[in-house]
C-alpha cells in the first residue's frame, strides 16, 4: 500500500501593495461606518456635555458678523419665531425660528440691550423649553441648556454674565456662553412647577412663591444675596401669579387673581393694595408708573390702565384686549398687543394719545419686550 503524504499548501507572502490597499479600505470604511451609526443613533440618548460641545461647534460666533445696535428696539414672539423691529415699526426681522409658549413667558433683554433670552420650543429638534440667548440682529444664537424637562422663568443676572432659570422646581445659573452651569442648592425647592420667581435688578434679592394646596396657604419668600438685608417671608391671601420688581429694587409688585400688592422693602410694608384683577404689570424705567393689563370678569374683556405710584391714581389707556405691556426707555410710550384671534403689536403714549399699529403679521403675537437703548 503506497504511503501518501499530505503536503501543506504554503500561503504566498502578502505583497506591500495589497497591505496598503487593505489599510486604505479600513481608513475609508471606518468613518463611513461611524457616520452611519451616528445617523441611526441620532435620537438615542447622548450625554448633555457631549450635546453641548457638538452644538457649540455649530453656533455662529463670528464677531465680524455682529452689527452695532443703533437705537432701542422691540422684540416679540409668535409661533413663527422671535422678531425684532424699530419702535416706528420698521426693520422687522425674524432673528430666531424657535417659539415661546406659556401664559407668562417673557423675552428679557440683557442690561446692555444687545442680547435677548427666552425658553424656546422647536417644532422638530427640541420639543421642551430650552434656554437660548440671541443677538438683536440674529447674527448669533446660543443654546444654553440641554434638558428633557421644561426650563422656565429666565432672568438675566445684573452683570449680564449669565442667566437664571427654573427647571423641575430647582433654580440654576448658566453662563451667557453656555460653558458654566451651577445649581442654587440652598433653594432646594422653588415651589410648584409654575411658581413665579424674580431677581431684583440689583441682584441682591430673590423672591419666589411657595403655595401649599393642602393648606391653601401662600408664602412669598425673600432671600438676600447682597449681605445688606435678612431673609423674610410674607403671607399672602391668595396664590401669587406674578412677581415684578421696580427698577430701583426697593419695591415689588405681587399679583394674585383679585388683588395686586406693592410691597416696599425700605418701609417694610405695603404701599398699595389694588383691588383689580391685574393679569400683567410693567414698571416704567423711572419707577413712577406701572402699565396694568386688567381682566374684567363680568364683561370677559381686558383693558390697559396706567397706575401712578406717586399718588395712587389709575387712569384708563385703552379699552379692549391689551396684552404684554412694555415701556420705552424714555418713559413716554407703552407697547402692547391688541386683539384676541389676531393679536398685533401697537404702541400708545403714556397719556393715552397717538395709538399706532406696528405690525401686521400672520401669526398671533404672545409676548413683547422693549429693549434698553
Amino acid at each position: 500500500m503506497a504511503e501518501t503524504t499530505k503536503r501543506k499548501r504554503k500561503r504566498a507572502p502578502r505583497s506591500r501593495r495589497a497591505g496598503c490597499l487593505r489599510l486604505l479600505a479600513v481608513l475609508i470604511v471606518t468613518p463611513l461606518f461611524l457616520c452611519a451609526c451616528g445617523v441611526v443613533g441620532m435620537h438615542v440618548y447622548i450625554s448633555f456635555p457631549v450635546q453641548r460641545v457638538i452644538y457649540g461647534l455649530k453656533q455662529n460666533t463670528n464677531p465680524a458678523l455682529w452689527a452695532a445696535k443703533e437705537s432701542d428696539m422691540i422684540a416679540l414672539s409668535c409661533w413663527k419665531g422671535i422678531y425684532t423691529l424699530y419702535p416706528d415699526g420698521s426693520n422687522l426681522r425674524n432673528i430666531h425660528h424657535g417659539y415661546i409658549i406659556g401664559y407668562r413667558s417673557e423675552l428679557p433683554w440683557s442690561v446692555d440691550g444687545i442680547w435677548l433670552a427666552a425658553p424656546l420650543h422647536g417644532l422638530t429638534e427640541w420639543r421642551q423649553g430650552e434656554v437660548f440667548n440671541m443677538r438683536f440682529d440674529g447674527s448669533s444664537s446660543r443654546r444654553l441648556t440641554f434638558n428633557y424637562t421644561e426650563d422656565e422663568h429666565v432672568h438675566w443676572s445684573p452683570d449680564d454674565r449669565g442667566l437664571y432659570y427654573v427647571n423641575a422646581d430647582r433654580m440654576y445659573w448658566v453662563s451667557a456662553d453656555g460653558r458654566e452651569m451651577r445649581e442654587l442648592k440652598e433653594l432646594w425647592r422653588i415651589g410648584r412647577s409654575l411658581s413665579p420667581v424674580a431677581w431684583s435688578p440689583d441682584g441682591e434679592w430673590l423672591v419666589y412663591e411657595v403655595h401649599s394646596y393642602r393648606d391653601n396657604l401662600t408664602e412669598v419668600r425673600f432671600r438676600n444675596y447682597g449681605g445688606a438685608g435678612s431673609n423674610f417671608e410674607l403671607q399672602v391671601k391668595d396664590k401669587v401669579d406674578d412677581i415684578v420688581w421696580a427698577p430701583d429694587s426697593d419695591r415689588v409688585a405681587l399679583e394674585t387673581d383679585d388683588l395686586m400688592y406693592v410691597y416696599s422693602l425700605k418701609n417694610e410694608s405695603y404701599d398699595f393694595e389694588i383691588k383689580l384683577n391685574v393679569v400683567r404689570a410693567a414698571w416704567s424705567p423711572n419707577g413712577r408708573w406701572m402699565a396694568l393689563q386688567i381682566y374684567n370678569p363680568g364683561a370677559e374683556t381686558r383693558s390697559l390702565k396706567l397706575f401712578d405710584t406717586l399718588n395712587g391714581d389709575i387712569q384708563p389707556l385703552f379699552d379692549g384686549a391689551g396684552f404684554s405691556p412694555t415701556w420705552s426707555p424714555d418713559n413716554e410710550w407703552i407697547a402692547f398687543t391688541k386683539g384676541v384671534d389676531d393679536r398685533q403689536l401697537f404702541k400708545i403714549r403714556r397719556d393715552g394719545r397717538d395709538l399706532q399699529q406696528l405690525t401686521d403679521l400672520d401669526c398671533d403675537i404672545k409676548v413683547a419686550s422693549w429693549s434698553p437703548r
